[in-house]
């Protein structure tokens, strides 16, 4: 069964030990290795298995062999305060950009260019700026009607000021 290990630093790997020479062979991802501390079990260091031999030795080592997944997004959102929240990524923001007067919201440019492409008729970000589509703004918190906060079990609450 695959599961989640999340490091002191906040970093994701999933355990894949019980499938890691399947995916070593399928070759779709880097296998690592994780060497827990004695001390603190959130304490790992990883490396990189570069052959086949290897995985099998620290497979007979009873090592946890395991492939990333990264950083938690919301990792450190937990407790503050947002004025809106991201309508695609979830994420809390407190400046973005406001489309068609608060029908989305969304906190980074990258992200703004593949709505602008994939779901809207605009050619161009500067043809729906213009056209009034969207505006980039700052919000603060406090100042709004409302706030969100993320709670420790990965749910927004809204609040009202």
């Amino acid at each position: 069964m695959n599961k989640l290990i999340t490091t002191n630093d906040g970093f994701i790997w999933m355990d894949v030990t019980e499938k890691a020479k399947e995916i070593y062979n399928s070759g779709l991802f880097e296998l690592y290795a994780l060497h827990t501390s004695d001390q603190d079990p959130k304490e790992i260091s990883e490396s990189l298995i570069e052959g086949y031999e290897e995985l099998n030795q620290h497979l007979e080592e009873g090592l946890t062999i395991a492939i990333e997944v990264g950083f938690n997004p919301f990792e450190n959102q937990v407790g503050k305060k947002y004025a809106r929240l991201d309508s695609f990524t979830g994420k809390g923001m407190n400046e973005g950009y406001c489309i068609e007067d608060g029908k989305l919201y969304i906190e980074g440019h990258t992200s703004m260019l593949k709505h602008i492409t994939n779901d809207t008729d605009y050619d161009t970000i500067e043809e729906a700026f213009q056209d009034g589509y969207y505006y980039y703004t700052e919000w603060d918190p406090e100042e709004e009607d409302y706030w969100y906060e993320l709670q420790e079990d990965g749910t927004w609450k809204e609040f009202n000021n």
